[in-house]
């Protein structure tokens, strides 16, 4: 697993209600009209085909309606109102006693939704984009999300998404909703986020070749580095698609 460290992420945040370690992102009473947002850019168009690793729990709920954004790509970072249309999200969201919810999400189009998260219970996610398939496996435990089998699998989300190629991944975010439960709050936490993508290095052996620069009596040998037989440029690889 290569951890996303997540002190290197940007925090837009007035009221000082997320915090980073370097593997967890956590959201203390997040109001529900929150505008906060904490996100990483990767550049443009970045993010094609994918699939991510991400463990979440929420550990504190208010009497009905909280929202907790717990992991999105998107082209332009924001709270989840204002997200750009096609924007992919995940979020959770404690409606009242009974009633808790998972949502994958399409901003501004279909979502599909896991009823009966427990408070203070972490689900490990694997949340994986393959042409316009989008889906969220749940998973008990992050050994049986890891196995990618029928074993712990809680529930599985899909969607059918756009092509959209993203730059921004949040790992903890705002509704920014404001209605009549906006004062509400939940806390919780994204951990763990794996992107699941490889740089293959470059060997450090090369072969020397002399070359003769020049003609005659001026010619001068010089020694250029020619990359091995066995050598490649660096490259990503998606891990979790191959």
């Amino acid at each position: 697993m290569v951890y996303e460290d997540l002190t290197t992420y940007t925090e837009v945040d007035t009221a000082n209600v997320w915090s980073e370690t370097t593997t967890r992102c956590t959201g203390t009473n997040v109001r529900r009209d929150s505008d906060s947002y904490v996100y990483k850019s990767y550049g443009a168009n970045h993010f094609g085909d994918f699939e991510h690793l991400l463990d979440v729990c929420v550990t504190g709920v208010p009497t009905d309606h909280g929202y907790l954004g717990m992991w999105s790509l998107s082209t332009a970072p924001e709270s989840l109102v204002d997200l750009p249309a096609g924007s992919l999200v995940v979020e959770m969201q404690y409606v009242n006693t009974g009633d808790s919810r998972m949502y994958l999400r399409i901003w501004g189009g279909a979502t599909d939704t896991w009823s009966g998260f427990v408070v203070g219970t972490t689900y490990y996610l694997r949340i994986k984009r393959a042409t316009t398939a989008f889906t969220c496996k749940i998973y008990n435990t992050a050994a049986n999300r890891d196995a990618n089998g029928a074993t712990g699998l809680i529930d599985t989300l899909s969607l059918t998404s756009g092509t959209t190629l993203f730059e921004y991944v949040q790992c903890g975010f705002g509704g920014k909703v404001a209605d009549a439960y906006a004062a509400k709050t939940q806390s919780g936490y994204s951990e763990n986020l794996d992107l699941q993508e490889a740089v293959e290095a470059v060997p450090a052996s090369s072969s020397i070749v002399p070359i003769m620069h020049g003609v005659g009596m001026f010619a001068v040998p010089h020694k250029h580095k020619f990359p091995s037989f066995n050598s490649r440029f660096p490259k990503i690889i998606p891990r979790g698609l191959i």
